[in-house]
């Protein structure tokens, strides 16, 4: 004999296990993104910390420029994102001059960043509070894509030495990390423990 019932039950049986189905996926996806921002976020205040102990001497030889470069080349030997993605890194002097910068590819290559400009002063409007020493991020737009930068001041007894920039490249850093533009200006960096 056949419950009336039963015929009910099973149509709204299918319709919540897909919606169940939909909202597990949904909520998986919003917890995967900030993981891997926060992986993202470790390895930029890594990458600073390294790049910072390699430009502190190089602000203080006679030739700047030089001993910059050489300490960029050092930085880009041991510097590695997970998953990689190639990179610019620029170093600025205390009165945004060009001092040196380099381009890492993927493929573990770098070459000379072939500077346009000897005054960048106008990044300081980019990357408001850079002075303090905060890393301060920002997306910079140019006619062949975006760049998604990091930047962080020099210090020396409170005084700024210099300025470094790390630029990602935007499709790459979006495919690879999966950053939309909004989630990337939303990192707090002021606190190191993601």
């Amino acid at each position: 004999m056949d419950s009336p019932a039963l015929p009910v039950i099973s149509r709204w049986i299918l319709p919540t296990l897909l919606i169940s189905l939909a909202l597990l996926l949904s909520c998986t996806e919003k917890t995967a993104a900030p993981a891997t921002h926060q992986v993202f976020k470790r390895q930029a205040w890594r990458m600073f910390e390294k790049m910072q102990d390699l430009a502190a001497p190089a602000f203080e030889a006679a030739h700047p420029a030089n001993a910059m470069d050489r300490s960029i080349q050092r930085f880009l030997t041991e510097a590695a994102t997970d998953p990689p993605v190639g990179f610019t890194v620029a170093v600025l002097d205390d009165r945004m001059r060009f001092l040196a910068g380099r381009i890492f590819e993927t493929s573990g290559d770098s070459r000379t960043y072939p500077s346009n400009l000897d005054d960048y002063r106008y990044l300081k409007d980019e990357f408001s509070g850079i002075e303090t020493g905060a890393i301060v991020q920002n997306i910079l737009y140019h006619p062949t894509g975006s760049l998604y930068v990091l930047s962080q001041a020099v210090l020396k007894d409170k005084q700024v030495r210099g300025f470094i920039f790390i630029a990602f490249h935007g499709k790459e850093f979006e495919e690879k990390w999966g950053f939309s533009e909004a989630a990337f200006r939303g990192i707090d960096f002021s606190q190191t423990n993601g």
